[in-house]
């Protein structure tokens, strides 16, 4: 059981190939009866906690883009009308609740320069699961992306993501916070000639 941090500082999205993907075994529950105010969060999880993340991406070398969608799976702790989330210049397509995919309405807050936006979604006490479609900027500050001449190989390019200290928000929109341990599984698409490797079982 790794921490959403660990995860997406160890090794999460290092691509050099075409489909990764993590046992689907759903978690067991993960939350702290305490739980600290982040200032450098704008979520709530102190009101709503994600215990796990279904990823799926599209990577995009041309627009140096990743495009889909991550699957929130959510325990609402005080009844709560709303998920707040953090991100960082994400293109907001819709969000949706629960496995039957029903809109929801959601906002983006003012941009800090620092900390990026909050995303709030409406949400009702009985949600399990929010699903965000998006994408990521060509200047996401987590994604680094390497043209094929600037690799030891010189015949494909290269990505991988470095989350640290609080840029995981500029790929996933998440409770980017220490503070809280969530799972995952992953489905990332690119090139038939590439691989995708992340700190899981492919």
């Amino acid at each position: 059981m790794l921490s959403l941090r660990s995860f997406l500082i160890c090794s999460l999205l290092t691509i050099i190939a075409s489909v990764g993907c993590t046992d689907k075994s759903q978690p067991e529950s993960i939350e702290s009866d305490e739980i600290v105010i982040d200032v450098h969060s704008f979520s709530n999880p102190h009101e709503v906690i994600v215990n796990h993340l279904d990823i799926s991406l599209h990577v995009n070398f041309d627009d140096k883009k990743l495009l889909g969608k991550t699957g929130l799976h959510i325990k609402n702790r005080t009844n709560a009308a709303f998920l707040v989330l953090d991100s960082y210049d994400l293109a907001i397509q819709k969000v949706t609740l629960g496995k039957n995919e029903k809109p929801t309405s959601f906002t983006l807050g003012k941009k800090d320069s620092i900390l990026g936006q909050s995303l709030t979604i409406k949400i009702s006490p009985s949600t399990e699961l929010v699903t965000v479609y998006y994408s990521t900027s060509p200047d996401a500050a987590a994604l680094q992306w390497l043209p094929a001449n600037q690799t030891a190989g010189g015949q494909d390019p290269f990505l991988f993501t470095q989350s640290e200290a609080i840029l995981a928000r500029t790929w996933i929109p998440c409770q980017d916070t220490p503070g809280v341990r969530s799972t995952y599984t992953a489905r990332v698409k690119t090139d038939s000639d590439l691989m995708a490797l992340m700190s899981a079982k492919n």
